[in-house]
């Protein structure tokens, strides 16, 4: 079976952004699998989105085809790339959406003169095109001690893979090491630290948003 096409953006799922982009992927590839990541990356957020493609690409089979659209300077001089790591391929503006992959080699996309100057994942991206010249790309600090992410749950994902206590809580095993309405940090499933209110939302309850940063021991 072939591998398929994954996307990842920030549009949610009220408009017809996603919709249209896959109209076009399937205009140029008919047999195309697509498979929704997700559009609910937080609107701009480019290291939530970088988070979302460390906690995922793996899991896919070899020879997948992210298009990745989280895009704040669309339309401005920052690039467009496609980019390659050793199994997976990836299409996403230059802005280090890609920075936590083990990305070999990049090459810039051209924009058509007649691409839309605020809908370059549908007048590009969405096509697949293999690129031209190599270039490098843009890359964000590693995680650390800050929100990367939260999610539906209120679940906050930090940038820790190791700690003994985040934010006062002593790292657990799980949510039902605590009682109900208890706080705790544990491991979640992305191997990175995660903060969370056993029953509740731990990010509207402590007023958390992504970038803040976080004490650790």
């Amino acid at each position: 079976m072939k591998a398929p096409v994954v996307l990842l953006t920030d549009f949610g799922l009220s408009d017809h952004y996603v919709g249209v982009m896959k109209g076009v992927i399937l205009k140029h590839k008919p047999k195309a699998r697509i498979i929704d990541l997700t559009h609910g990356v937080p609107p701009q957020d480019v290291r939530a989105a970088a988070f979302a493609l460390l906690a995922s690409v793996p899991y896919f089979p070899k020879g997948s085809r992210f298009i990745c659209v989280v895009d704040p300077g669309v339309g401005t001089a920052r690039k467009l790339i496609w980019a390659r790591t050793k199994e997976h391929e990836f299409w996403a503006p230059d802005n280090g959406l890609l920075s936590w992959l083990p990305i070999k080699e990049a090459r810039e996309l051209a924009v058509p003169d007649d691409a839309s100057a605020t809908f370059h994942g549908r007048d590009v991206l969405a096509r697949m095109p293999k690129g031209g010249k190599k270039t490098d790309w843009v890359r964000l600090p590693p995680p650390g001690a800050e929100v990367l992410s939260i999610d539906r749950f209120g679940n906050v994902v930090t940038g820790l893979r190791k700690a003994k206590a985040v934010a006062g809580l002593p790292v657990r095993r799980t949510y039902g090491d605590v009682a109900p309405g208890e706080a705790l940090a544990y491991v979640g499933s992305s191997g990175f630290i995660e903060l969370a209110i056993r029953d509740g939302d731990y990010a509207r309850a402590k007023g958390v948003k992504p970038g803040d940063k976080l004490h650790a021991a």
